[in-house]
């Protein structure tokens, strides 16, 4: 389960159920938090969440700060996976740091907010843009840094063959998927 805290009202008081009612159903708990900053990520690890993501992560050192504030929650509960989001020009150019500092388990790249950053806001698809996350790509994978991106059901193999292994599927383009697939099997009855 992905729990965006990020871009939806979701709240911190949501989130202990949201992550017990997953658990129960055996589920892994990936939160994107609003912030990097230590009081936040410490309230929803302790929420008991599998993967922590945090947004606009820029350089090395933001990594070593999120990483400490993991570290130093953590003791006595389980780790979570520390996971960050490159979605700026500035963590484009820091990539290289980014994939290589310590205790950070795998990279989220953010297409959209990257394209507002090079001046190409609601234009993820836009060449430049498009470009700039293919060389992410090639870095992380270089690096040998886990990574992903969100995708949709017709791009998900295309980024799986540059080396994406951690996918953002919205669920409204699998529910647009699901009913066309059931349209078209049902001729629209």
């Amino acid at each position: 389960m992905f729990i965006d805290c990020e871009r939806t009202p979701v709240s911190i008081s949501d989130v202990p159920a949201l992550v017990s009612a997953a658990h129960a159903a055996g589920g892994y708990v990936m939160l994107r938090t609003e912030s990097a900053a230590p009081a936040i990520l410490t309230r929803y690890l302790d929420c008991g969440i599998d993967a922590l993501v945090v947004p606009q992560v820029e350089s090395a050192a933001a990594c070593s700060e999120i990483v400490g504030t993991a570290r130093d929650q953590a003791a006595g509960i389980p780790k979570a996976a520390i996971i960050v989001q490159i979605e700026s020009t500035a963590g484009v150019a820091a990539a290289q740091d980014i994939a290589q500092a310590p205790g950070v388990d795998a990279v989220l790249l953010g297409p959209n907010d990257l394209a507002i950053s090079m001046g190409f806001a609601g234009q993820p698809g836009h060449p430049q843009v498009q470009a700039a996350v293919t060389g992410l790509a090639a870095i992380l994978r270089e690096a040998a840094m886990i990574f992903g991106l969100p995708v949709t059901t017709d791009s998900v193999r295309d980024w799986a063959l540059h080396g994406a292994s951690l996918f953002y599927i919205p669920g409204g383009d699998l529910i647009a998927t699901a009913l066309t697939s059931y349209n078209e099997a049902t001729d629209g009855h």
